[in-house]
């Protein structure tokens, strides 16, 4: 017989596991895409789920990692982001001065 401590320790190894926000989930992805943010062990999204899915859009993403700096470099520019996790890139208005 056990005692109520080890009962509670024994409901905590196999208390099932909470799923995150979906705030947080579109923040790391987000990070992830622009390279802030590496999913370590445990932390990517369970298999078929639906940020499994938006995790693989980033990955497959021409604008994402290797086929970004392949396409800069053999064309000369950015690719298209396609995930809508990448951020946009905005073109600096250009500011007139007039001296009198």
């Amino acid at each position: 017989m056990y005692n109520v401590s080890m009962h509670n320790f024994l409901h905590f190894l196999v208390m099932p596991k909470t799923s995150l926000p979906k705030a947080v989930w579109i923040d790391r992805l987000k990070k992830y895409a622009v390279g802030e943010f590496k999913f370590s062990t445990g932390m990517k999204p369970p298999p078929a789920s639906k940020w499994d899915i938006e995790l693989r859009k980033v990955d497959l993403c021409p604008a994402h990692k290797v086929y970004s700096k392949l396409t800069v470099f053999l064309k000369g520019t950015r690719p298209k982001c396609e995930c809508s996790y990448h951020p946009k890139k905005t073109t600096p208005t250009k500011v007139s001065v007039f001296i009198i």
